[in-house]
This record gives C-alpha cells, structure tokens and sequence, in this order.
C-alpha cells in the first residue's frame, strides 16, 4: 500500500533531486507530507468467474501523503533558525502557469476562487524584469517566454491572533499567537487556514 502510493506520487524522482542539490550544494530539502489527489481506477469481477476488468469510466479520487523536493533557492527559514526545529517560521516560494493557479482552487481545500480570478485577470504577482537573487535559476525565472510566472510565497509559522481574528475562526477569548498556513500572491492572500500538522513546519 505504502510502495504503491509513493509510485504514484513520483517519490523517488521528487527525492532523486533533492539528492542532486545535496551533492551540488551541501543541503537539499523535501517537503513532507504533501496531501495530494491521485486517481485510482475502479475494478469490477468479471461474470463471478473470478476475472477482473478495469471499468475505464470510472475513477475514484484518493487523496494521499506525498513527498516533494524544494529547492534550496525557494526556502527562507526565519534567519536566526540553525534548524527547522527552532525556526520561528518558513516561507516557501514557487512559480505557478494560471492553469496551475486554477487548480489550486479546484484540488485543494480553503483557496478563493474569487481571489485567484483577480489575481489572473489583473497579472498580479506576474514576476517581470530582474532579481535580485544571483542563485543559478535566475535566468529561467526572468525568461520571458516562461508561462509559470506568478510567485507564489507559502508561509508557515505564527501570526498575531488579532490580526487573524476577520480571517479565521478565532476564539473570543484566545490571545497570543495562532500557527497558520498562508498563501499569498503579491499582494493578495488565496487561502489562510490553522497548519493542519499541530505546529509542525
């Protein structure tokens, strides 16, 4: 069970690459677990003579535990952090298609979709022009053929509760900090949620 669904979530390949950044820089990263869709086809007995026949038409959507390969130049843990165990926060950056755009709100939990048709119809969060980073992607990222070309900054760690009281549902009598997952493409938020991993980064 396990073996089949690390296939089908492209396991070894995702962790092939983190181990050629390990060997090219020193440090590779994974992001584990992903939740993610995978199709699974329905199989029926054939006649009650035993065989089995794969029913095409239908697929049932299983939503499973994935690995991912991060690249070194996309993660910015807190800056004081010399691990992931005390680091205050972690901001992942990635470059999404507007087709990739439109699948988040369709695969995934908690995204707007309001948000994200804005973000499109108005180029917001289009990276144009140079970097400022001098990491080795830099060339493909600035290419202006490039169809992924919304960053996308992924937050993980603590916010004011006070400043997530109009987003989330926050207790009346809570104060402090709140752990949180944030999704935000220039300057609009497609999805804020409670880090479903009890404050796991």
């Amino acid at each position: 069970r396990i073996r089949d669904i690390m296939d089908r979530t492209g396991y070894l390949e995702e962790l092939g690459n983190c181990i050629h950044e390990l060997c090219l820089y020193g440090t590779g990263v994974s992001k584990s677990p992903v939740l993610q869709y995978v199709n699974y086809p329905v199989f029926t007995s054939k006649n009650g003579e035993g065989d089995v026949e794969e029913i095409e038409s239908a697929i049932e959507a299983e939503l499973v535990p994935g690995t991912k390969f991060v690249s070194i130049w996309n993660v910015f843990p807190s800056p004081e952090a010399s691990s992931v165990k005390d680091a205050e926060y972690v901001i992942q950056r990635s470059f999404l298609s507007s087709s990739d755009l439109l699948d988040l709100s369709k695969d995934q939990e908690g995204f707007l979709p309001d948000v994200i048709d804005e973000v499109l119809q108005k180029g917001i969060g289009a990276v144009d022009g140079q970097q400022d980073s001098e990491h080795p992607r830099k060339n493909d990222e600035i290419n202006p053929s490039r169809t992924k070309r919304f960053e996308v900054l992924e937050f993980w760690g603590n916010l004011d509760i006070e400043d997530l009281r109009p987003h989330l549902p926050v207790p009346e009598d809570a104060t402090g900090y709140m752990d949180v997952v944030v999704h935000v493409v220039g300057d609009k938020v497609i999805k804020m949620a409670m880090n479903p991993f009890d404050g796991m980064l």
